[in-house]
């Protein structure tokens, strides 16, 4: 998983809003805001990278003069779908084990001497 690909998932706006969804469900205060400042832990699963890298943009539906509908193979006409929107391609269940690790403290070891 490169950098880039991380980067590219933590600014996906959908995604972002997709996991505050998760921790407001979660009982998470500020969840927008903690969605925000973990991003980068969360999309830096390999499986999440592997999933975003797979995912192309759908064509999207114009009406022609005629009102026919014809399909046009850019991102252009669907500005606002992004891979975050896909709930296929990385889905609800993904996001809130992701969410739960990270809500979920690391046991620390007490090691008590005698």
């Amino acid at each position: 998983m490169s950098y880039l690909t991380i980067s590219e998932m933590s600014c996906d706006p959908w995604l972002i809003e997709r996991i505050a969804a998760c921790a407001a469900s979660l009982r998470v205060p500020d969840p927008r805001a903690w969605a925000a400042n973990n991003a980068l832990y969360l999309v830096s699963d390999p499986a999440w990278a592997e999933k975003y890298r797979e995912w192309a943009p759908p064509p999207a539906a114009v009406t022609t003069a005629d009102n026919s509908d014809t399909v046009a193979d850019t991102v252009e006409h669907q500005p606002h779908y992004t891979a975050g929107f896909d709930e296929g391609l990385i889905t609800d269940e993904m996001i809130k084990a992701a969410v739960q690790n990270l809500l979920t403290p690391v046991p620390h070891e007490v090691i008590i001497e005698e």
